[in-house]
């Protein structure tokens, strides 16, 4: 095939913008820029070195390249949206914080003991014997009475005790436990950022980090000035629906805020993620609250 004799520029002449926007994703924009010829390898090379996302089309008669990049790398200032997720998770929680278990025994000096005496080989004995000697000088004798010598008449403590104690001598350590977590994450452009986003950025990646939250507290925080968009109705509603359980004492049932995760996404943008995991958190001596 002969050379094609090319009128016009060999140099990236721009065509066209088109603008989208996605309020869960931000603002994207692509440009479709053409050569005369097979002359756009250079521009190319420049895009990848910038680490922007291109389509192109080579031909010796006309070539083009259609790049995509977000708002700020286009040189157009953008919001930070904003997405939110409800999610589903399993943990795996010790049998003595069942919260049965506190009910059934409402002795926390004894939960203790339960996994203290499951490596003895009369650990049931101890036990008994340990509930036994506690009642000298303790105050809750006439609540936690003495069991005497036969098994069959044990009271009810004593019996309640040594189920909750074979359940953790036969391997059971731990129950399957559902739990809410709250995901918010915001996109933000990889670079460069204004101002205004720097700042609710710093907000957002700072403020109450392994903080527990009430769930006004937490809704509160999803409204705040620096989040573009609020948490969706439906998703507040859910939350707000969400069963309370009983209250124990140094105990919060609250969301605890973990460290955000930064990932890098398409169209030069970075995800920051946050997350609030609904618990019953020890607020007397392991966690502070917000």
């Amino acid at each position: 095939m002969p050379t094609p004799y090319i009128h016009g520029s060999a140099r990236p002449v721009f065509k066209t913008e088109k603008w989208s926007f996605d309020p869960s994703r931000g603002l994207s924009i692509t440009r479709e820029y053409e050569s005369g010829g097979n002359n756009l390898n250079g521009f190319a090379n420049e895009l990848m070195t910038d680490g922007i996302a291109f389509d192109m089309t080579r031909s010796n008669v006309r070539s083009t390249i259609t790049t995509k990049t977000g708002g700020a790398s286009g040189g157009v200032e953008e919001i930070a949206p904003d997405n939110w997720q409800l999610l589903g998770n399993e943990i795996q929680n010790s049998l003595i914080d069942h919260p049965d278990l506190h009910v059934a025994l409402p002795y926390p000096i004894l939960w203790t003991k339960i996994p203290a005496f499951s490596t003895s080989e009369t650990g049931e004995e101890d036990l008994v014997r340990w509930m036994n000697d506690y009642q000298v000088g303790n105050p809750l004798a006439n609540l936690f009475p003495a069991a005497g010598t036969d098994p069959n008449n044990y009271p009810a403590i004593y019996n309640e005790a040594l189920i909750w104690f074979r359940l953790y001598c036969s391997g059971k350590t731990a129950y399957a436990l559902g739990q809410y977590v709250l995901r918010h994450t915001v996109t933000v452009p990889g670079n460069p950022y204004s101002l205004r986003q720097a700042s609710a950025i710093s907000a957002f990646v700072s403020s109450g980090i392994e903080r527990v939250y009430t769930t006004s507290q937490l809704l509160s925080e999803c409204d705040a000035t620096t989040v573009t968009y609020a948490i969706p109705v439906t998703v507040r509603s859910a939350i707000l629906s969400i069963p309370v359980p009983a209250f124990y004492s140094g105990y919060l049932w609250g969301w605890r805020k973990l460290p955000v995760t930064m990932t890098s996404a398409a169209y030069n943008k970075v995800d920051i993620s946050s997350e609030y995991c609904l618990f019953h958190w020890n607020v007397s001596r392991m966690y502070a609250t917000a």
